[in-house]
């Protein structure tokens, strides 16, 4: 997220939280989110998993 959002902090902060960030001078919407492998390590964050798919599939109307 540093590269696309000038972001530095933790990902906790930022996670599954919609935002729009500029690319090639168009305004894109964008979610971080932690990388699935990452429910392999943390059984816990599977509920954020799938809050940023039910996010996705909200945002693309399915």
């Amino acid at each position: 997220c540093r590269d696309l959002m000038g972001y530095e902090g933790p990902m906790a902060a930022i996670a599954n939280r919609m935002t729009e960030i500029d690319v090639g001078g168009k305004k894109v919407r964008f979610l971080p989110t932690y990388h699935p492998a990452a429910t392999i390590y943390n059984r816990a964050s599977r509920a954020d998993l799938m809050k940023a798919m039910e996010m996705v599939a909200e945002e693309l109307g399915i």
